[in-house]
């Protein structure tokens, strides 16, 4: 606690440290183990770094008190020294009042590196050291300020170790704010409420020195594995409330697997039966997975397995056909407005979760539903955002005009989608598949991120980005799905 009464005695001073030593340690162990060496969010520091910066700053302390007793046993005769102003007791008013938020010197900012243990043992030895020295000071009045504050002005010895509690009283509660951004979520009613709200990750390995940051939202941790799950909920839902679709319909739809693998998800669960047509050209995991659902699939043969705008061609006439049969809805993804809702999510997390911080968002474009219904939630949401879309060099619809055969999954369909041409993008960009590839193995290896080729063509772009922006900046891409569903091919083993 603080008391305007600085020149209390020894004993007073220990309880003091020890009723907020008590509270900073009821704060840590209010954080679950697991997450004390995670940050709660980006320019925040983990419990370890907070832990470490105590030590930092105590050991200071400890410095100061331990050269004002040396000077004490030296004094020279009473009253010769000059005498300052103590501190007004207002400004030490000011410093408990917990709202306020100083900037850290430089000079105790963490290091990182330490566990959280670690971190508790390196303050516990300081504080040792304070409580010695606190006990010694019974032998001296010191009662002049022995060293300033730079914010404050100068302080007592007794001052100085008010302040040293009350610093770990104001970092006990910025720990105990951060338990809402680790705490388990309540059990979910159904599947479908485990959509959304997927971590975000910065990027440390990968990244070049001088280029800004880059953050990617794991999209993988939907419920199939993919952010196909967002727009798929959204599009089912609309049409429920619509009454376009209603019990005893079925639902049609073409996909390259993705798509079809979320909405046969939420079809199972809300009892339609679905018809999906895809192709040989997409990965055998994804239709097994289709069909694990129970989806009716249906394949369209490709060219040697390319995906090329004329199979795309191909699903367009075939799904006209199944649309047009009575009790049927077709979701149709390439124009359905409901899919914007679902992804529009992606923007806001996003948005929430970088505290506003995101300077652009790239991915790339499919349907153009992600990227648009992105962009609409991050610029909602209050951000100022350039928006860049992404495309195979081989298949340049958006940055040159024409169509092309690729091997990346789910995206590029050999025109422009009318997604984008209702929401347009600030820019678009073309990456080398071959490139988006190798950066897919450098990922699973230097990152720990298991991703497919489109994730890993967002990734390129967003670090091509960083690089051109710089330090003090941040990019911001999501991993579409989980490298899981690639693994029979030959993504991972070139």
């Amino acid at each position: 606690m603080y008391t305007e009464d600085m020149s209390s005695p020894s004993e007073e001073l220990l309880q003091h440290l020890e009723l907020n030593r008590t509270a900073l340690r009821q704060a840590v162990d209010s954080i679950p183990a697991s997450h004390r060496e995670q940050r709660p969010g980006p320019d925040r520091w983990s419990v370890a770094e907070v832990l470490e910066h105590l030590a930092i700053v105590e050991r200071r302390i400890a410095g100061r008190l331990a050269d004002a007793l040396t000077a004490a046993r030296q004094a020279p005769v009473a009253g010769a020294a000059p005498r300052v102003s103590v501190v007004d007791p207002a400004q030490l008013a000011r410093f408990s009042d917990r709202s306020q938020r100083f900037k850290t010197s430089e000079a105790s900012e963490p290091r990182g590196g330490l566990t959280a243990d670690a971190a508790w043992t390196a303050l516990e030895g300081v504080r040792a050291d304070v409580a010695r020295l606190v006990r010694e000071s019974d032998a001296f009045p010191l009662d002049e300020p022995i060293a300033p504050h730079p914010r404050f002005g100068p302080w007592t010895f007794r001052q100085w170790v008010v302040f040293a509690g009350g610093h770990d009283a104001r970092h006990a509660d910025q720990i105990r704010e951060m338990l809402p951004a680790f705490r388990s979520p309540a059990p979910a009613a159904s599947v479908l409420q485990a959509i959304g709200r997927t971590p975000v990750v910065r990027l440390r390995s990968v990244v070049p020195a001088g280029a800004a940051d880059v953050y990617v939202k794991l999209e993988f941790f939907n419920p199939t594995g993919s952010y196909k799950d967002r727009m798929a909920l959204a599009m089912i839902d609309g049409a429920e409330r619509r009454g376009a679709l209603k019990p005893g319909m079925r639902v049609v739809e073409f996909t390259g697997g993705s798509t079809g693998s979320s909405l046969a998800m939420i079809c199972a669960i809300k009892g339609y039966p679905v018809v999906l047509l895809s192709s040989d050209a997409f990965a055998e995991e994804k239709l097994r997975t289709m069909r694990a659902f129970g989806a009716d699939l249906r394949i369209v043969p490709s060219e040697g397995g390319r995906v090329t705008p004329a199979l795309f061609e191909r699903f367009r006439q075939e799904i006209a056909v199944l649309a047009a049969e009575p009790g049927t809805y077709w979701t149709d993804q390439f124009n359905n407005a409901d899919a914007l809702d679902g992804y529009a999510g992606i923007g806001r997390e996003l948005f929430e979760q970088l505290g506003g911080r995101v300077d652009v968002f790239c991915g790339a474009v499919g349907t153009g539903g992600m990227l648009a219904g992105t962009a609409r939630g991050l610029r909602e949401a209050g951000g100022q955002v350039r928006i860049v879309a992404l495309e195979p060099a081989s298949s340049p619809a958006l940055t040159e005009g024409r169509g092309g055969p690729h091997g990346v999954e789910g995206i590029a369909t050999g025109r422009v989608p009318a997604h984008m041409q209702h929401f347009p993008p600030d820019e678009a960009r073309a990456i080398r598949e071959e490139d988006a590839r190798a950066l897919a193995r450098r990922l699973a290896k230097e990152e720990g991120l298991l991703v497919g080729t489109s994730s890993a063509l967002n990734i390129a772009a967003a670090i091509e980005i960083a690089r051109e922006l710089g330090p003090g900046k941040v990019v911001t891409t999501v991993a579409a799905d989980t490298g899981l569903k690639y693994l029979n091919g030959d993504l991972f083993t070139g």
